[in-house]
């Protein structure tokens, strides 16, 4: 019984996710849209994956580290970081964005 309101919890869950994150704003969305660490006003993806509306989903990749994501806004470097923890230069940090997204597409 159990099982299967949690079926149906994660089957309208990523119903409202699909609605709310369509492919089409993934490929228009921007760094600040994608990055956690910037509190949660900011209801980026990755916020709303590890502590917001879609933590849940299925089998969830809440916590860890925020590495995960690829890019992350770090306070203790005050820069993005990348997945293995280190600040990203200015520089690299719209091209290693947009590769990302690329990714985040092709699995999509």
């Amino acid at each position: 019984m159990q099982a299967r309101k949690w079926k149906k919890d994660n089957i309208q869950l990523e119903k409202e996710f699909l609605i709310e994150w369509p492919l089409e704003r993934i490929k228009i969305m921007e760094l600040a849209e994608y990055v956690i660490g910037k509190g949660p006003e900011n209801k980026s993806l990755c916020y709303e994956f590890e502590f917001g509306k879609y933590c849940g989903l299925y089998l969830s990749i809440k916590d860890g580290f925020s590495a995960k994501f690829g890019v992350y806004c770090s306070k203790k470097h005050h820069a993005h970081c990348d997945k293995i923890n280190q600040p990203i230069p200015e520089l690299k940090l719209r091209s290693k964005f947009e590769k990302l997204k690329i990714d985040l597409i092709v699995i999509s």
